[in-house]
């Protein structure tokens, strides 16, 4: 299976669940409307009135659910925490979506990521200052650093201790170590089963949408 499959059954999945829902709520098989319906993924809270037509025939309370673990409601967590978080989770499969509906090859580049470089320095020599290069960046001296007591002649040994990862062209650089394309995936795979099983069991129906939760 290709990614742009495997991306498509995601996708698929989650059209599914509210197709389902759709039904259930409505009364009515097929649903009302039933070529709009979609689990819609929107990145601005000003198109989320537009994009949630596409969940018109369902109740209040999985409208509310469905609009909470949209991208553009993603909290405010520590940077490490993000890796598992749903908001998150859908933004990137959305984006990856989006490069295959435009028919554009899914381009794997290589990033590295190492915080933890060594030196090995000559008697007498210290290190006055390191840098090293944030996950973010993709260019550039993995470190960079200014030495006392540095005199010409001498040698120096370093060791990156890098760790080669795979990401895909055009997607957000790390925001952490863990925050690796592998467990990207995993995340996406994550969030949409327990989307999906949280739909399914339906415990909002009493939910009133104009309260917070």
């Amino acid at each position: 299976m290709s990614l742009g499959e495997y991306l498509y059954q995601l996708r698929a999945a989650l059209d599914g669940a509210v197709y389902a829902s759709a039904i259930e709520d409505s009364g009515q098989d097929p649903p009302p409307k039933v070529s709009s319906i979609e689990f819609p993924i929107c990145d601005s809270s000003n198109d989320w009135p537009k994009q949630s037509r596409k969940i018109a025939n369902l109740n209040p309370g999985r409208k509310r659910f469905i609009e909470t673990v949209q991208p553009f409601t993603e909290p405010s967590i520590d940077a490490s925490l993000r890796i598992g978080n749903a908001n998150r989770a859908l933004r990137i499969l959305n984006d990856l979506a989006r490069i295959d509906r435009h028919r554009r090859l899914h381009t794997f580049v290589t990033t590295v990521s190492t915080t933890a470089a060594v030196l090995e320095l000559p008697r007498g020599v210290t290190v006055r200052s390191a840098t090293m290069r944030a996950l973010s960046e993709t260019d550039g001296p993995l470190m960079r650093f200014t030495l006392d007591g540095w005199r010409s002649g001498l040698e120096i040994h370093a060791n990156p201790r890098a760790d080669i990862d795979l990401s895909i062209d055009g997607t957000p650089p790390p925001c952490h170590s863990n925050d690796t394309f592998p467990n990207r995936l995993k995340s996406i795979v994550m969030n949409v089963r327990i989307i999906i099983s949280l739909l399914e069991k339906n415990e909002w129906k009493s939910i009133d949408p104009s309260v917070d939760v």
